[in-house]
């Protein structure tokens, strides 16, 4: 009984630590970072007011942009991940705003294939599969000049497979598969990307060629 007392004891307090040290953060976030995007919003807008044509409309899809982000940091800082981390989002809607967004952003197209079309995840797998999205479309227009991502997700019992295959002309070095592990011992590839997917359970296949890439992503679910 005292060993079992000690041990919950010993939980109460981490997760105190962890709620104390995300509260700081919170602020924080909310007394810098969210200030200055709202300052950036402002300028961007008076800016805009001066431009006309396509000036105009790339101000104001950087404001859009903007927004969104501000929008995704204000769910973090008032907790909802937590308070809905049972919620269910369904998985073509969820990702089609966040593939409209990027695609506005990096001048890139985004199809997108879900199977089930009515497939469904949690809170927690939708928001970690957008910053999946948001990072792998980056990498391949950045890095591959991709001006196409195809995006295909399916959703079984147990995982989430993700897809994506770019235009672009592939990575430096040989053509060929690479595992995430291979990636990381070579010091090579979407070093963030693997680790995240590593940090869910899941796993990840690079494959690249001059015909571009392709990451297959399998998280449990």
């Amino acid at each position: 009984t005292t060993v079992l007392s000690l041990a919950l004891s010993a939980d109460v307090t981490v997760m105190n630590r962890i709620d104390a040290d995300r509260s700081k953060l919170a602020h924080g976030l909310h007394d810098g970072l969210l200030q200055t995007l709202t300052a950036a919003a402002l300028q961007l807008r008076v800016c805009s007011k001066n431009c006309q044509g396509d000036t105009r409309h790339e101000l104001n899809s950087i404001q859009q942009l903007l927004a969104a982000e501000q929008k995704r940091i204000r769910v973090f800082v008032n907790g909802w991940d937590r308070k809905n981390g049972s919620k269910d989002f369904v998985l073509a809607s969820a990702c089609k705003v966040v593939l409209t967004a990027l695609g506005a952003y990096w001048h890139c197209e985004t199809p997108l294939r879900v199977v089930p079309v009515d497939a469904r995840v949690s809170s927690a797998i939708a928001e970690n599969l957008s910053l999946i999205l948001a990072e792998a479309i980056a990498n391949a227009v950045k890095h591959g000049g991709a001006t196409r991502v195809l995006i295909d997700l399916e959703r079984t019992t147990d995982a989430l497979a993700i897809s994506l295959s770019d235009n672009g002309c592939g990575i430096h070095g040989p053509a060929g598969a690479y595992t995430d592990e291979a990636l990381i011992a070579q010091h090579a590839g979407p070093r963030f990307l693997c680790d995240r997917v590593r940090r869910l359970g899941g796993s990840l296949v690079l494959s690249t060629s001059l015909a571009g890439v392709r990451l297959q992503i399998r998280l449990p679910a």
